[in-house]
């Protein structure tokens, strides 16, 4: 079973199951903050609860930040296995904290799968001066992989390492193999990193739209 809850800022629903929300729900810490009430849509895409707090001096007011996507991978997956990892919703879905949609990954993995950004579209690629360099990142370490006179010969030295790394075009690795300027059919689809930084300076006191039912499927809607 599973509850789908309703965010305070959004017309969209966070996906818990259904162990996961009783325990929230019976918590007495996060009855006390009044968790499952709170949650919100993140700027980020993922759901948070975020409340600003009145500090003890009286001397203005901080914010308290909890990534619920984070919370639950920790206590009901496992702990992250070591520093650099991050989590991830596996069908892309950042509101979709069921448990096994959450799982822990590098952030090599996650840049790997992510969209190219910048002003050159090829992973691993950037300009420099007037060529091209080209690196990839192993286990949090970057491998420079040198400069090449065009961006397809640095995305080409990219894929080559890339496949020795990781293995071939597959769930380990997301290599380049759009057109320089465009985009494969594979990079409109990118899996989304959900973020586990600290709290984010924003105002809790946004709008409260949205429905406040809580429904619950015995189905794994997505």
């Amino acid at each position: 079973m599973v509850y789908k809850v309703p965010l305070k800022n959004s017309k969209k629903k966070v996906l818990i199951d259904a162990d996961v929300y009783d325990f929230l729900a019976e918590n007495p810490y996060y009855q006390s903050i009044r968790l499952l009430e709170n949650l919100r849509e993140h700027s980020s895409g993922c759901c948070v609860f975020q409340k600003s707090w009145k500090r003890p001096d009286g001397e203005g007011y901080s914010i308290q930040t909890i990534y619920l996507h984070k919370l639950i991978c920790e206590r009901w997956v496992s702990e992250a296995p070591r520093k650099n990892f991050n989590v991830i919703a596996k069908n892309g879905n950042k509101l979709d904290c069921r448990l096994e949609n959450l799982e822990w990954r590098t952030k090599g993995y996650i840049a790997r799968k992510s969209r190219p950004v910048g002003e050159v579209p090829y992973r691993g690629v950037s300009k420099d001066r007037e060529r091209y360099r080209a690196e990839i990142y192993k286990d949090g370490d970057r491998i420079y992989l040198g400069t090449y006179d065009t961006a397809e010969a640095a995305s080409e030295a990219y894929n080559k390492k890339a496949k020795e790394l990781f293995g071939a075009l597959g769930e380990d690795v997301k290599m380049n193999i759009q057109k320089f300027g465009g985009q494969s059919e594979a990079d409109t689809q990118p899996i989304q990193a959900v973020q586990t930084t600290p709290a984010v300076q924003e105002d809790a006191t946004q709008s409260t739209e949205g429905s406040s039912d809580i429904v619950v499927s015995n189905e794994n809607e997505q």
